[in-house]
């Protein structure tokens, strides 16, 4: 009996320990959304930070089902309010790990980080990532970078 019981407590502390993990999940700080918006060009992607951003390192994940890394870069950027950042401005920074899907439905998520914080956002891809306009997190599609 011992023996049965020793492994019941065993079990119940690994279950104590998941829930705790999984919890602990759930309340985790995220980084705040940031003020950024996309844009399609060709097959790259532009992206607007509306109020600027110190950016050391930089992801663009694809959720489609499956969550993917498709840009990381480490360009050690300032960027002024509004700035525009592409495959040029990262230059041999960038490391592309697969294709950008624009019309798979899933969506988008960068993610920038640097010593004094991080900032991400994602915008669903459902109806397509504009290539006139500018996509926002909360599915917007303006003129303006920033309207």
């Amino acid at each position: 009996m011992s023996d049965i019981g020793s492994l019941r407590s065993l079990q119940t502390a690994a279950l104590a320990a998941l829930l705790a993990l999984a919890l602990s999940s759930c309340v985790a700080d995220r980084p705040p959304v940031a003020n950024i918006a996309l844009q399609r060009e060709g097959d790259d992607l532009r992206i607007v930070f509306c109020d600027g951003a110190r950016i050391d390192v930089l992801w663009v994940d694809q959720r489609d089902g499956r969550s993917h890394t498709v840009w990381e870069a480490r360009p050690y950027l300032t960027l002024k309010p509004g700035e525009i950042v592409d495959r040029s401005m990262l230059g041999d920074s960038l490391v592309e790990t697969g294709e950008f899907d624009f019309e798979s439905g899933g969506s988008l998520v960068v993610l920038a980080a640097a010593a004094n914080g991080s900032v991400e956002a994602e915008f669903s891809t459902k109806a397509g990532v504009p290539t006139d306009g500018w996509l926002h997190p909360d599915g917007r599609v303006t003129e303006a970078e920033c309207g």
